[in-house]
C-alpha cells in the first residue's frame, strides 16, 4: 500500500536579530522616523542603540506627514530592549468638485470614484491628482493637504472638440465656417463645441446652409445635396451699338455717344418675388 503524504511543514518563522545586553533596538513602522534619545538625535529608525545607560529616558520619534510620538521607556541593567511603534497618520479632508460633474478621480495614480466628493481622511502632504472625463479633457492638479483642514479643488474641465465629416453632390464642393474656409468635401475635421454656420458652395450650384451645434467629443455627418442654378428661360441680345447722352441734356448725358456692347442673355420674363426670396434665403 502507498504510505500517505507527509503533511507540509510550516514556513520557519523570520529570524530576529538577537539584541545584545544592554543594548536598545527601536523600531516603527513605517520606518524612517528621526529618532531623538533624551533629546539628542541618534539616527532613523531601525537603529540599535549599543548601551544606554539603565534607568527612565525619554524617546522621540518624528516622520513627516505622522503624529509625533513621545514615550519614557526604562532600561534595566545589562537586558537587551526592544521598542516597536506604529506611528499614527496625520490628516486632513479632501472635497472635490468638477464642471461638468461626473470626473474619475484619481489620487496617487488610485481610482477612488467621481466627482463631487469629499474624502473625510488623506494623509497630510502633497498629493497627485487626476480628473478624467470622456467627453473634456483631463486635468492634473498637485494638491496640498493639511493636518486637520479641509483641502477644496474646484475644476473646470476643457471641452473636447467636436467631430465633422462633410459630404456634398457633386463633390470637390467649397466649406466654410462663417468667414473661414475650411477646404474641400469631403472634409474632417474638429471644431470647437457650440453653434456653426457651415456653407457648402459650388461654382453652378446655389449654396447650402447648415446650423450645427455640436457638444464636446461629439461626432456628426453633413450631406450637403447641391442644386443647380435655375437661370429660367433666357434670350440672347445680340452685339452692337447705341447711342447714349445727348448734347442738349444735363452736364453728365453730355456729348452723345456711341457705346458698344457684347452679345448677352436676358430673362425672357420678369423675375418673380418667389423666385427673388428663394434666391435670398
Amino acid at each position: 500500500p502507498t504510505a500517505p503524504p507527509l503533511p507540509a511543514s510550516p514556513a520557519p518563522a523570520p529570524q530576529v536579530a538577537a539584541i545584545p545586553p544592554g543594548a536598545v533596538r527601536i523600531e516603527s513602522s513605517p520606518p524612517g522616523a528621526d529618532v531623538y534619545w533624551d533629546a539628542r538625535p541618534v539616527g532613523k529608525t531601525p537603529l540599535t542603540l549599543a548601551s544606554a545607560d539603565p534607568g527612565r529616558h525619554q524617546l522621540v520619534l518624528v516622520l513627516p506627514g505622522h503624529a509625533t510620538l513621545l514615550d519614557d521607556v526604562e532600561v534595566t541593567a545589562g537586558q537587551p530592549l526592544r521598542i516597536a511603534k506604529k506611528l499614527e497618520e496625520q490628516a486632513g479632508a479632501l472635497e472635490i468638485a468638477t464642471r461638468p460633474s461626473g470626473a474619475r478621480i484619481e489620487l496617487d495614480g488610485v481610482p477612488i470614484g467621481v466627482a463631487p466628493q469629499k474624502l473625510p481622511r488623506v494623509r497630510v502632504g502633497k498629493h497627485a491628482l487626476k480628473l478624467t472625463h470622456p467627453d473634456h479633457q483631463a486635468v492634473e492638479r498637485e494638491v496640498t493637504i493639511d493636518f486637520e483642514q479641509l483641502a477644496k479643488v474646484e475644476v473646470d474641465l476643457p471641452p473636447k472638440p467636436g467631430r465633422l465629416v462633410i459630404t456634398s453632390t457633386p463633390a470637390t464642393a467649397e466649406v466654410w465656417v462663417g468667414s473661414r474656409k475650411l477646404g474641400a468635401t469631403v472634409w474632417v475635421g474638429e471644431l470647437q463645441p457650440g453653434k456653426h454656420l457651415i456653407r457648402v458652395a459650388k461654382e453652378g450650384y446655389e449654396d447650402r446652409l447648415f446650423d450645427v451645434l455640436l457638444g464636446p467629443n461629439e461626432a456628426k455627418s453633413l450631406d450637403a445635396r447641391l442644386k443647380k442654378w435655375d437661370l429660367g428661360e433666357m434670350v440672347m441680345v445680340p452685339a452692337g451699338e447705341f447711342w447714349m447722352g445727348s448734347d442738349d441734356g444735363p452736364g453728365d448725358e453730355r456729348p452723345r455717344h456711341r457705346v458698344w456692347l457684347d452679345a448677352y442673355y436676358l430673362d425672357k420674363y420678369e423675375v418673380s418675388v418667389g423666385r427673388l426670396r428663394a434666391f435670398v434665403d
